[in-house]
């Protein structure tokens, strides 16, 4: 039966995915020869950008603005337990995006646009170490208080590229994009509590996001755009829930550097 009700939910968010922004998608590690396959899915609302650079922009022209103010991403996640508590994973699913910005001369505004991609491939693998209070030098110190043996502290490192064709409206004209590619890359502490079935987390994480647009080379404005986060330093927050032995349920939120949610659901073979 609790395989029946992984399968499903995996169906489910394939046919409705929901964003790009990395999620840390649970706060304990597998253990030592464990894997699990799950399925990530979030959504994000907003994310600033600064943009940095274009080859041919028109004199005086000045890009502000920018950001990616909605995106989609749904991906398969395999965790593998080397230690413990380390786990390595990849991802691989779909992504979608749209990127906004607006165009000044003179500190007057001449022109807004927007890029919507396809949905394109995206893939990552990261890195998840967990230390538990319960052992090591906590567990055998006659001083350790009993609400110790359900904190942890753990960190996640995680690395996410995905590569797609877009088109870019501005004004009344549009353009297409041989190539919009984003990557996204995040260090984030945080300290997680076991209650009963629930495991709540808090953390803050340092990220960064780039976004190298290419265009062909007849297509006028410019032929190569790139942006980059406009903040990099965020919080998040979120909890696991365990369902029976195998299954976990994962919701999570990320404010500051971004603004998103995501939603996942793992099973442990």
């Amino acid at each position: 039966m609790k395989r029946i009700i992984f399968i499903s939910l995996i169906i489910f968010f394939i046919l409705t995915p929901l964003s790009y922004g990395a999620s840390i998608g649970g706060a304990e590690t597998q253990g030592q020869g464990k894997f699990s396959v799950g399925v990530d899915s979030t959504y994000i609302f907003e994310k600033k950008l600064n943009f940095k650079s274009a080859s041919g922009l028109a004199p005086g022209d000045e890009i502000e603005n920018a950001e990616i103010n909605k995106a989609y991403q749904v991906t398969l996640k395999t965790s593998y337990g080397i230690l413990d508590n380390l786990d390595a994973y990849i991802k691989l699913g779909v992504a979608d995006y749209t990127l906004k910005d607006e165009t000044y001369n003179g500190g007057v505004k001449t022109a807004e646009s927007k890029a919507n991609t396809d949905f394109g491939p995206i893939y990552g693998l990261g890195l998840k170490g967990v230390y538990r209070f319960n052992s090591g030098y906590y567990s055998r110190n006659k001083f350790q208080s009993d609400w110790l043996n359900d904190w942890m502290i753990g960190c996640d490192l995680q690395y996410l590229r995905s590569q797609h064709k877009a088109k870019r409206e501005e004004n009344s004209n549009s353009t297409k994009y041989k190539s919009f590619v984003v990557q996204e890359w995040h260090i984030a502490p945080y300290i997680a509590k076991k209650i009963n079935n629930f495991t709540p987390y808090f953390g803050i994480r340092y990220s960064d996001m780039r976004v190298n647009i290419k265009k062909p080379a007849d297509s006028g404005w410019s032929d190569n755009d790139k942006y980059e986060a406009d903040e990099n330093f965020g919080i998040f927050l979120g909890t696991d829930y365990k369902v029976g032995e195998n299954l976990n349920l994962n919701l999570e939120g990320r404010f500051l550097d971004e603004t998103a949610g995501s939603f996942s659901c793992n099973y442990q073979f």
